[in-house]
């Protein structure tokens, strides 16, 4: 089952738990990937999906706040 997925995470850096975590900043996410069921109780998903975060301008950051991840997942439920 193919799906896709966009996320956006507005924290505000005002909040001393958000602005207290390296990465407690605000995001934008797109996200496509695919699910398996192999039976009623376990799933193999495959997800590619890129980032930005904060304002795309992270000083601390050599990629600019933007980066891309792929990820695979063996899922099972009791």
């Amino acid at each position: 089952m193919p799906y896709l997925r966009l996320e956006r995470g507005s924290l505000d850096q005002a909040d001393p738990y958000f602005s207290s975590q390296e990465y407690g900043v605000s995001y934008a996410r797109q996200a496509v990937g695919v699910r398996y069921s192999l039976n009623p109780k376990a799933a193999l998903k495959l997800e590619v999906n890129r980032t930005k975060e904060g304002d795309g301008v992270l000083p601390s950051d050599p990629r600019n706040g933007r980066y891309s991840e792929a990820r695979l997942q063996y899922a099972i439920r009791f």
